[in-house]
Formats: C-alpha cells, sequence, structure tokens
C-alpha cells in the first residue's frame, strides 16, 4: 500500500462491523497509523466500541447498495481526506461495489473484469485449464442435452452449485439421469456442474504480496 513521503494512508472499508468479530482487521490498520474511513448501514452508535475508536470518520448510508449514494460518499471522503488508496470489505457480497468504485475513482485493486475470473468458479475453472492445475470437471448448467452428455463423460453423482458464492449455500447432489431430467425442466440460473470428487476436506490459506511472492501459507485437513 504505497503512499508518498509523508502522506497519509486512506483505506475505506464498506459495511465494517460485518462479520462482527472481523472488526479488528480495522483496528490494526489504525494502529499503523491509517485512516480507516468506514461506509456502513449500521447507524454510528450502534457499531462496537471497538470499531467506533478505530475509524477515523463513519459515514452513515440507510441503504449501501445503491451506486449513486456511495459515489457520494467516497467523494466526499476524497473532498476531506485525498487520495484514496485502497476500497476493502470482509463480505463477498461487496466485491462488485468495490470494484465499481475502484474503477469510478481510479483506485488500485481487482475491477470488474478481474471478477469474471476470480469471483467465479467457472472463471476459476478455466484459470486451473490453462495452468494445468488438477480440479473437477465443470459445465455450466444451461440444457438438458449439455447437462447429459456432461453426465456421460463424469459418471454420477453430479454436484451443481451456483457459480457465484462462498460456503455450501444452494449446492445439492444429482445422483443418477432422472434427477437430472427433472431438474432441467426448470433448470437453475447461474449455475455450475461438476463432477463428485470424493475425498479429504482440506483448506488452503495464502497470502501474497502484489509482485506475486508468497508471504504466508498453510494447509488445514479435516
Amino acid at each position: 500500500m504505497a503512499a508518498t513521503s509523508g502522506e497519509e494512508v486512506n483505506v475505506i472499508f464498506l459495511s465494517p462491523h460485518f462479520p462482527p468479530n472481523f472488526y479488528h482487521f480495522c483496528v490494526r490498520l489504525r494502529q499503523e497509523g491509517v485512516n480507516v474511513l468506514g461506509i456502513g448501514d449500521c447507524p454510528y452508535h450502534l457499531l462496537i466500541e471497538g470499531l467506533r475508536h478505530c475509524l477515523t470518520e463513519y459515514y452513515y448510508l440507510p441503504d449501501i447498495k445503491v451506486h449513486d449514494a456511495m459515489l457520494r460518499a467516497v467523494a466526499y471522503f476524497i473532498h476531506r481526506y485525498g487520495r484514496i488508496h485502497r476500497i476493502d470489505s470482509l463480505n463477498e457480497y461487496w466485491l462488485g461495489m468495490e470494484a465499481m468504485l475502484r474503477e469510478d475513482f481510479n483506485i488500485f485493486g481487482q475491477r470488474l473484469s478481474d471478477l469474471e475470473r476470480n469471483r467465479r468458479k467457472l472463471g476459476m475453472y478455466r484459470v486451473f485449464q490453462e495452468h494445468q492445475i488438477p480440479c473437477p470437471l465443470s459445465e455450466p448448467v444451461e440444457s438438458l442435452e449439455k447437462m447429459l452428455a456432461f453426465a456421460e463423460k463424469t459418471g454420477y453423482p453430479l454436484v451443481l452449485k451456483p457459480d457465484v458464492g462462498v460456503g455450501a449455500s444452494g449446492i445439492f447432489k444429482v445422483d443418477d439421469e432422472a434427477q437430472l431430467i427433472s431438474l432441467m425442466s426448470d433448470p437453475p440460473h447461474g449455475y455450475l456442474a461438476q463432477e463428485f470428487i470424493p475425498g479429504t476436506v482440506c483448506s488452503f490459506d495464502g497470502l501474497t504480496d502484489r509482485a506475486g511472492n508468497v508471504i504466508f501459507c498453510r494447509l488445514l485437513s479435516r
């Protein structure tokens, strides 16, 4: 997060109060001398004390999904504090809004075009294929004909999941052709089908700097 000599670093956090146990990111930034500027839909007096104390300023908006209102909020902070070095949040829901605001104000970070690759499962699948990284075969859920051909190639069961989203919400398994035909009579929108891979559930945590150098990595299995 580079800044010119003597320039204060300004970071905008969207919805800094959620998830409630993640506010420590804002606390640590403030301890490093960063101006932490919050925009959220929670009234200031309802923020937990630890978060209130680390925010340089907080801009309350009843609905932070409204792009025009967010434009005015960011413009206000630029007028007050100068260049914004980062816009971030602690929730995947705001990735699209973050990207739009970065494009609006030419702020460093991923843009809307980047989200097509690294937010969508199909986008990451194509990256894995390009770099020959083993991963489950995947196919967008578009038509019964394509799904039957995909099942012929992978076998059953199939796993269907939203192309965008984290966690297990909305994921289900298709065990046979009869289930697949029934499902495709009213196909789910924005879904991806994958071959079912049995194995051990692992979690890989990693962090790189902006040059791609690995700063931290950890593999957990359960």
